[in-house]
Formats: C-alpha cells, sequence, structure tokens
C-alpha cells in the first residue's frame, strides 16, 4: 500500500491486507515520551519544524494503530517501554482507537523537546 511519512511517525496504508499479527502485549501502560528529531530527518516534511518519537504504524482492521517499527535509538525505543506489536490507544488521555491514522500523527507530532504521555496495550 501507499506509505506516509512524517519526521518521526509514519502511517501505512494497508486497507486490503488480511490481519496484522500482533506480538504479545506487554499490557496496558502509559509512557512518558520526549519529541526530538530524527538526526538528518527532513523538516520540510513536518510542518512547523514538529517532530515526533520515532515510531511507525499501521492501522489495523478493528481500529487499532499498531507500532510497526521504532527508529533505533528514537525517543520511543529509549524509554524500554515501546515495543513493536503495541497498539497506540490515547496521547495525552485522547483515545485514538478508531480515529484516522492523521489524527494519530497530530497528536503525536509536536515541537522538539516536548513531551508526550502514550498509552499503549
Amino acid at each position: 500500500g501507499d506509505s506516509r511519512e512524517v519526521e518521526g511517525v509514519s502511517s501505512l496504508w494497508s486497507g486490503d491486507e488480511p490481519g496484522l499479527a500482533r506480538l504479545p502485549s506487554a499490557g496496558e501502560r502509559t509512557v512518558a515520551v520526549r519529541r526530538r528529531g530524527a538526526p538528518g530527518a527532513n523538516s520540510a516534511l513536518s510542518p512547523g519544524g514538529n517532530v515526533g518519537i520515532g515510531v511507525k504504524f499501521t492501522q489495523a482492521v478493528d481500529g487499532a494503530h499498531i507500532i510497526t517499527s521504532l527508529l533505533p535509538g528514537g525517543p520511543a525505543e529509549s524509554t524500554g517501554l515501546m515495543f513493536v506489536g503495541d497498539s497506540i490507544e490515547a496521547v495525552d488521555g485522547s483515545s485514538l482507537r478508531g480515529r484516522p491514522s492523521e489524527e494519530v500523527i497530530d497528536a503525536i507530532l509536536g515541537p522538539p523537546g516536548g513531551m508526550l504521555e502514550i498509552t499503549l496495550l
């Protein structure tokens, strides 16, 4: 499918794929992450110089946003608490399950150094 990349975040549009295999969950948890840009990232991709936390995700048929990769050494991976297969449930307390991928991207992106709380399952 098509892929949309935004600095620190990307969403894969794959509505025709048959279900996404999920790894065993580490349980629901909320993780505080500090946003920062990737070295050499093209800030023109992100309006206003906003940055993400170094995750890629896809939206599964049930509306869950499943992490498919973590940028090595990026903010998300550096927490040690975010894993491929985790479902992004909420950002800063706002539920994102079933919401369009653009809303998840908008919720994650923000100014460099800004903190966000991401709830995972």
